[in-house]
């Protein structure tokens, strides 16, 4: 063969090499897609927490996509509200809050209501449980022992001690006059209001009253923080959120600066902040905020604090799942 017969055959030789190797690196790159078999969780009907195969089945080129675009892999068709721990942008907890009620409401691991639901209605139209002389009557105290051992489950360890134990001790520490100059300041206010900022420092008075392991509401002289936020609840509605472990997990992954310790005043109050962003911004999206009660409708009673700690709560149970 001559030297241009050569060269020509072993261009040849390398075209059809790079067509071969061109061809290989497409397969690899598209996979072909196999169904998945999927056997449905028992959850309710409708709940957010049903999957479907078609939502199993996607690519990775999909999935990568709807990463970008704001969907969950495991939800294609829903607004991701969670990717990795960081903010989204905008409402996060009270973004599609209708869905989140009502998995919370149909969570069929969750407590009976009732002794809350006490809570919430013995107001009979009030914003609190506090007259306008800063007194707590004792059938409300009662009210509030009822619901910490029964729904809240705060009795755990003996910690409250016996109901006439703790109820004595509640009672007598909200007598005191500068407990009660403070329970005057909250008794018709919401978290609603611009000055929520000016109320700080007797939040933490109140806090730390409650919560303190010496002269707390604990028998055994611990801590009582999550306690201590129930309480101050279950005497505002309308103005102080719950922060216990699911609480403080979801502010914890929507929130970067939240620390890993909840059980202090702190923590509590950064979650106040959530909750009352999560309010302006339901407002600039919707208008007012009585659109929000009225997705709770026909659960029992509720205020907007309700609905928070409902939604941050599912959204916990949500990610364990």
């Amino acid at each position: 063969m001559t030297l241009p017969q050569i060269l020509c055959r072993a261009i040849e030789i390398m075209v059809v090499l790079y067509v071969v190797r061109r061809t290989q690196l497409w397969f690899k790159k598209t996979p072909l897609r196999r169904p998945v078999k999927f056997e449905p969780r028992a959850f309710p009907k409708g709940s957010i927490f049903q999957k479907t195969s078609s939502e199993l089945t996607l690519d990775p080129k999909d999935r990568l996509l709807n990463a970008k675009k704001g969907f969950s892999p495991r939800h294609p068709q829903k607004r991701r509200i969670v990717m990795k721990g960081k903010f989204m942008g905008g409402m996060i907890i009270l973004s599609n809050a209708a869905e989140k009620i009502r998995a919370f409401n149909e969570n069929p691991n969750d407590r009976p209501r009732e002794s809350f639901h006490q809570v919430l209605t013995a107001r009979k139209g009030s914003m609190s449980f506090v007259d306008h002389e800063g007194n707590v009557g004792k059938n409300h105290v009662k009210l509030i022992d009822w619901a910490l051992r029964s729904y809240f489950i705060m009795n755990k360890g003996n910690k409250m001690g016996t109901k006439e134990e703790f109820i004595e001790r509640l009672g007598t520490k909200l007598q005191k006059e500068e407990i009660r100059n403070i329970l005057v300041k909250f008794r018709e206010i919401s978290i609603t209001i611009p000055e929520i900022e000016d109320y700080k420092s007797d939040a933490k008075k109140l806090y730390d009253s409650f919560s303190n392991p010496n002269g707390g509401l604990s028998r055994d002289g611990t801590h009582f923080c999550v306690g201590a936020t129930k309480v101050m609840h279950c005497l505002f509605p309308e103005l102080f959120i719950i922060l216990d472990r699911n609480v403080a997990k979801t502010i914890r992954r929507t929130t970067r600066s939240f620390g890993s310790n909840h059980n202090n005043f702190v923590s509590y109050w950064q979650t106040m902040r959530v909750c009352i962003k999560e309010l302006k911004e339901w407002k600039e999206e919707n208008g007012d905020f009585d659109s929000l009660p009225k997705l709770d409708v026909g659960f029992g009673p509720t205020t907007l604090t309700r609905i928070f700690d409902k939604c941050a709560f599912i959204m916990a149970i949500q990610a364990n799942n």
